[in-house]
């Protein structure tokens, strides 16, 4: 037991914000994206499976903008917006009454793009590959994705993300690969220049 505790707290990696992350749910393995619609040039986020998309990629950032807590650990409970780098959107609640997602260029919204980490009780941070869920505390939802498919003329998979109001086994996330910045400082090996 104690060998399992040890390994377990040696490999666990935290959450911290700055790192860009993919978001996949545990039910259906399903990765949130956003892409830019081909037809109407408008961007659409929803759940796509491999093969890689650019859109997979979201920054963990404070809902409160500040840049203070960059590198640091994600609490259980705090509120975060996620943006994607690639196409400078974040994941909002649109219209309730649809439960549908959107992508919006404002990090606040209005509290429809601040998510409360929600994690099971075993840790007091989020970490890597464990569960949590999103809760949209605006909005009184979890966000979700399920198997309806979204008609797609590639042939691809396309799945719908929502906002529900009860959690269930579909609204359950984790952080699966990505960029992990840690709180240790870039050592002075990597700032110097190596002409100097």
């Amino acid at each position: 037991m104690f060998l399992y505790l040890f390994i377990n707290l040696a490999t666990s990696q935290f959450v911290t914000y700055g790192s860009a992350v993919q978001l996949k749910s545990l039910f259906t393995k399903n990765r949130i994206t956003v892409e830019i619609n081909q037809t109407s040039f408008l961007p659409v986020i929803n759940c796509k499976r491999p093969p890689y998309n650019d859109g997979w990629y979201w920054v963990v950032e404070p809902s409160n903008e500040t840049q203070e807590c960059i590198r640091k650990a994600v609490l259980c409970g705090d509120y975060v917006t996620f943006h994607n780098p690639v196409f400078s959107y974040y994941i909002t609640v649109g219209e309730q009454e649809k439960q549908n997602i959107i992508a919006t260029k404002l990090g606040n919204n209005e509290g429809k793009s601040e998510w409360q980490i929600v994690c099971d009780g075993r840790s007091k941070f989020w970490e890597q590959d464990s569960a949590v869920q999103f809760y949209n505390k605006k909005e009184k939802c979890y966000l979700q994705s399920d198997f309806e498919n979204i008609f797609n003329n590639d042939g691809i998979d396309i799945f719908k993300i929502s906002c529900v109001k009860r959690f269930s086994k579909a609204t359950q996330w984790r952080s699966a690969e990505g960029i992990y910045l840690d709180e240790q400082p870039i050592s002075e090996m990597y700032a110097k220049s190596p002409r100097n």
